[in-house]
C-alpha cells in the first residue's frame, strides 16, 4: 500500500490505539467510529483503503486480504490483532461497531 506517495504496510498504522480499516466504499464507517468511540473516550483512527483512499491499494486487494466487501470494515485492537470484522456495512454500522467495542472492552 501507499500513503502520501510512500510505500507502507497496514502494520505501520497499528499500535497507538484502535484502528478501523474500511474498504473502498466504507465512508459510513467514519461517522460510525466517531459515534461509537465518543461515549467510551476511546479514540479510533479510521483509514479507508483503496485506489483513492487514505491508504492506496490496488482495487479489491485490501478487501480480498481482509475478507470484507468494499463497504466492509475491520477493527484492529491496539495490540495489532483484528478484534472484529464486518464483511459488509449493513443497515446500522454505528450500532454494529458500538457492539464490537463493548464486547472487546468488557469481555
Amino acid at each position: 500500500m501507499q500513503r502520501d506517495g510512500r510505500r507502507v504496510s497496514t502494520l505501520d498504522t497499528f499500535g497507538a490505539g484502535f484502528v478501523l480499516l474500511t474498504g473502498s466504499d466504507g465512508a459510513a464507517w467514519r461517522a460510525a467510529a466517531e459515534h461509537a468511540a465518543a461515549p467510551r473516550r476511546v479514540p479510533i483512527e479510521v483509514h479507508s483503503v483503496g485506489e483513492t483512499g487514505d491508504l492506496q491499494a490496488p482495487a479489491g486487494r485490501f478487501e480480498a486480504l481482509y475478507g470484507v466487501e468494499p463497504d466492509g470494515a475491520v477493527l484492529v485492537r491496539p495490540d495489532g490483532f483484528v478484534g472484529w470484522r464486518a464483511p459488509r456495512a449493513g443497515n446500522t454500522p454505528a450500532d454494529d461497531l458500538e457492539g464490537a467495542l463493548t464486547t472487546i472492552l468488557n469481555p
